[in-house]
């Protein structure tokens, strides 16, 4: 069984998560006789893949760090591991064809708690979440092609920020953004991360929110639930969090400068 455990609390991008750090995915074996767990495999992210076990002692799963993983049925070692190019929520399958066996899944992270997970796999945003479907099988030689992804630094917005503004659009955004754009305004992978969008996207936030801006998106109007202000509270939430991933960025940049080893000189 695919389940929810808690951990201890950690902060993500400028902010602490609701889920990121204290809630992690685990594959448990479960003895219902005894009921009792024979054996458990700890998952980095929370949204991993249904399961397939095999007359072959085999459980097959894809976990939401782009893998799919073959264990041994009986204690859980793993026996085999392959990428699958972003976070796997899909059970895998197995089908025979001229005498030999496949092992099949849809690669692709969705769902609720991959979209309000508040920790985007690393995966998942270096191919865009490309769904595919993939398949196995002995002797197979295929691979999935390299993704080219290299992530953007924030460059900051120079704003005037409000506490008590930024406040009210924290409730705002809670209420009616997080489901999709994360807690605390870190995306799960799936959905644009608002605090990296474009310094127009800020301005434009009374068509898209009130007006069906990007309606053609999936994005609906909220017009029937806020108004301009709330609006305009949201946008000093919004680039409050973008300032403090800004900050993060910038002293996780200091430090690996730091950290790298200075150049040797020799003497003439």
């Amino acid at each position: 069984m695919a389940v929810a455990d808690c951990a201890e609390d950690s902060k993500v991008g400028g902010g602490e998560s609701l889920t990121a750090g204290r809630v992690v995915g685990a594959l448990i074996a479960w003895d219902p006789l005894r009921r009792r767990e024979v054996w458990r495999v700890e998952h980095e992210h929370l949204a991993n893949g249904g399961t397939l076990a095999t007359a072959g002692n085999l459980v097959f799963q894809g976990t939401g760090r782009a893998m799919l993983r073959a264990y041994r049925a009986t204690d859980g070692k793993v026996l085999f591991e392959a990428p699958t190019g972003t976070g796997v929520v899909a059970p895998p399958i197995t089908y025979e064809l001229d005498g030999e066996q496949y092992v099949a899944v849809v690669a692709g992270l969705g769902g609720g708690m991959a979209l309000a997970s508040g920790s985007p796999p690393p995966e998942t945003l270096a191919t865009g979440n490309a769904g595919r479907v993939l398949a196995w099988k002995l002797g197979g030689t295929a691979r999935l092609p390299e993704p080219e992804w290299t992530p953007r630094p924030v460059q900051p917005i120079e704003a005037r920020l409000d506490p008590r503004r930024v406040e009210a659009g924290r409730k705002v955004f809670a209420r009616f953004c997080s489901h999709c754009h994360g807690p605390f305004a870190i995306s799960g992978g799936t959905i644009p991360d608002l605090r990296r969008s474009e310094p127009a996207v800020y301005d434009a936030l009374p068509s898209i929110v009130l007006e069906g801006g990007k309606l053609a998106g999936g994005m609906p109007s909220f017009a029937g639930f806020l108004d301009s202000a709330d609006v305009a509270d949201l946008r000093q939430y919004l680039l409050s969090r973008r300032a403090a991933l800004v900050a993060e960025e910038a002293k996780a940049a200091k430090a690996t400068r730091a950290a790298k080893p200075a150049p040797t000189t020799h003497p003439r």
